[in-house]
This record gives structure tokens, sequence and C-alpha cells, in this order.
């Protein structure tokens, strides 16, 4: 009788194990087979903004990060002389919470950059969208999506995004500016129709030739090795560099090493003025 209780009350304890086991399985089975609303890309995310506001960021490929940018420019900037060197330091994604601190920095050493920015991130960080208009470094757009399905898909998605973000930041900081980086950089997402639309629109955009990596980096110390390195290469060439840089916490960790070795070559820092001559990657050719 009492092996007949204990196994009855076995029983009662096992089976609601067993449902409730039954039940996670089930919901996990269900939540990864559902589709992730992401652009099909190659490339990893590596962060993700607030869900709601669904902005999803995707990092260059680690091919890229190897590319010889100089090699896929349609024009080099060659204004560095033995009397004037100039270099652009340039902020993608922001502002954040780690731009206080990069803007902090960049007072420090007397040096001007030029925050490429995000609408949603605008309008979530109105205040150091202003400080960096205030601080007399340079601003400009970004975009409001950061897909490349999205933002890449027409003429009429990659200018609407642009006017978009364009107002956000007149109205919060009173800039009108027509300096853009569109996402991931032109390469190899710009084609001919889309370039054309964006400059009828008013747009320069602008690209890089030295990629920092900031976005792979596991340490600061990588990232100022990975700058030095593609600065020593384009410095014996006479090139402008015109260096790509986010507002992470780790990039504001290895800002001062990048600015000190910078000015140890004697560069002077510049904030992209529209009259400035824009260095572009090379474009898709218009499809017939």
């Amino acid at each position: 009788m009492l092996a007949l209780i204990t196994h009855k009350r076995y029983l009662q304890i096992f089976i609601p194990l067993i449902s409730i086991t039954a039940i996670f399985f089930i919901v996990g089975l269900t939540i990864s087979s559902l589709p992730i609303d992401v652009e099909k890309t190659n490339v990893p995310l590596t962060t993700v903004a607030k869900a709601n506001e669904e902005v999803l960021f995707a990092a260059t490929s680690s091919v890229d990060a190897q590319v010889k940018y100089t090699d896929k420019t349609t024009n080099n900037i060659n204004t560095n002389s033995s009397n004037k060197k100039i270099v652009y330091l340039t902020f993608d994604d922001g502002p954040s919470a780690a731009t206080a601190d990069i803007l902090t920095i960049l007072k420090e050493y007397k040096a001007k950059a030029t925050f490429f920015m995000l609408k949603n991130n605008i309008e979530r960080y109105p205040t150091l969208a202003i400080q960096v208009v205030q601080s007399q470094n340079a601003a400009g757009c970004h975009g409001v999506t950061h897909r490349v399905n999205s933002f890449y898909k027409n003429k009429d998605t990659a200018v609407n995004e642009m006017l978009s973000c364009r107002r956000s930041l007149a109205v919060i900081t009173a800039e009108h500016s027509n300096i853009i980086r569109t996402p991931f950089g032109s390469y190899p997402y710009m084609n001919e129709e889309i370039r054309d639309a964006l400059s009828d629109a008013g747009f320069i955009y602008w690209d890089w030739n030295v990629d920092s990596s900031d976005w792979t980096a596991t340490n600061a110390a990588d990232i100022v090795k990975t700058v030095k390195q593609q600065i020593n290469t384009l410095d014996k060439k006479g090139i402008t560099p015109v260096i790509l840089l986010h507002d992470e916490d780790m990039t504001a960790q290895a800002l001062p090493e990048i600015l000190q070795f910078l000015k140890s070559l004697d560069y002077k820092f510049a904030a992209i003025r529209e009259s400035d001559p824009p260095l572009q990657f090379n474009v898709v050719e218009k499809s017939e």
C-alpha cells in the first residue's frame, strides 16, 4: 500500500515536470523558427538599438576591413604638403552615451571632427547633438534605418532617409547640413542612380580611407594599432587620411593615443566643410 502511495506521489510530481519541460522545448523551437527581420546581408550584426526603434547596425565585413581603400576610391584627397597636413576624423552612428567623452577628448587635444549621426539617435540624445554643433565640430547625417535593403532599395528611399535625418538635425541643433555618409559606406551598394539623386537633393557624401575597425576590436590597443598602420601608409603617399570611427566607449579609450600619434606626424585636425572635395568610393554602374 505504501509503495502504491509513493508511486502516485512520484507521478504527481514527475508528470507536471515533464509537461513544463515539453512546453519550454516547444516554445524554444517556435521562437528559433521565427523569421528575423534583418536585411539579407552576409555581414554580422554588431549593435541592436532599442526594440521599439528597430534600428539595426551591420558591420563592414571582415574582408572589407582589409581592403585597400585607396584602390577603390574615385578620388583621393591630396591636400598634404610639407606646410599643411590635414586629417579628417569621422564618427558614425551617434550620438550615443560615448559621444560626451569623445567631445571632451577632442577639446583637450584641440581637435575637430565630423559626426555622421542617425536620426533616431539625434532625437534620443538631443543635448549631445547640440553639443557636437556648439563645439564647432561638423554635423552630418547617416540616415534613419541603417539597413542596406531599406536605404539602398531605390533612389527615393535613400533620399527620403537623408531628408528625414536632415530635418531632425536642423530642428534640434539649428544646423542645416548637406554632408552625409551612407550606411556602411557607398561601396558596394551605391549605384549611379542613387548617387545622382542624392546629389540633386543637395547632399555631399563622404566615405573613408582609414578603417579603425573599432566595431570588431576587443581592446583599445587594437584600434590604435590598426589606425597607425594605415596612417603610416597614407602619410608616405601624401594622401589625406579620412578615418572611420564610431561613437563607442572603446573608441573613446583609444582616441587620446590616436590623436597624439597624428600630432606627432604634424597633422592638423579639420572638420568637414561642404566646400571640401569629398572622398568617395567607386559606384556601381547604372543598370539598363
